[in-house]
């Protein structure tokens, strides 16, 4: 029988880039549409230094696509009733568009992908708008924002919007309300305070976690 045809190699040395890049390629060539929280779950799991490897001649395609699923996402929005769902979506966008402006070259398509960013962030994080991510665990992703009218600062945390299964996302939900009742019953000791701690009152679906940033050193360091 004739020998079987070579198959292609990977296209990076790490594999989550490589499963991410072969999404995109699916999508850009034959119309194949992965879903965004695949294309999510992958991306979230890549360092700063593994989304450097993707070459420059395609880092313009590739942070035009994960634009274009957010935009998709965020219209997703508008087509539900509840808050909870519609911060998920949010979610998803905002992390889609960090790391679009992140692949994007310097210039108005970065500024572009940026405003969108904020835009978005401001919709999941409001009333503070979007400066950073501080860090992210395995159930939740805190955010840095800032207040637009005092300039004040808080960090802002919600559950992971790549965690999709019903039990690990409801545990998260369960530990993230479970911190804000703590925090709150310790708001006279020299805590990080709770802010708008109403905002997790049990008939609210804004499930976040909003503390005065206190800044220090990271524990890595």
């Amino acid at each position: 029988p004739p020998a079987a045809a070579p198959q292609p190699g990977p296209l990076y040395t790490d594999p989550t880039l490589n499963a991410l890049s072969k999404m995109f390629r699916d999508d850009s060539d034959s119309g194949k549409r992965h879903s965004v929280f695949m294309v999510l779950q992958r991306l979230v799991a890549l360092r700063e230094d593994e989304i450097n490897e993707v070459p420059a001649a395609e880092r313009e395609s590739f942070a035009g696509w994960l634009a274009k699923l957010a935009t998709e996402t965020v219209g997703r929005t508008e087509q539900l009733s509840a808050q909870e769902d519609r911060d998920l979506w949010l979610g998803v966008a905002v992390e889609l568009l960090q790391a679009a402006s992140r692949l994007a070259a310097p210039g108005e398509q970065q500024q572009a992908y940026q405003e969108q960013l904020e835009l978005t962030a401001r919709r999941l994080l409001a009333p503070y708008r979007l400066i950073k991510v501080l860090g992210r665990g395995g159930k939740g992703v805190v955010f840095l924002g800032e207040h637009p009218e005092t300039g004040a600062q808080a960090a802002i945390k919600i559950v992971r919007p790549d965690l999709l299964e019903p039990e690990r996302r409801m545990i998260a939900l369960h530990d993230l309300r479970r911190e804000r009742d703590i925090l709150t019953r310790l708001s006279e000791h020299p805590l990080a305070p709770v802010l708008f701690p109403r905002l997790l009152n049990p008939g609210d679906s804004r499930d976040r976690l909003m503390t005065a940033f206190i800044p220090g050193q990271n524990l890595e360091a």
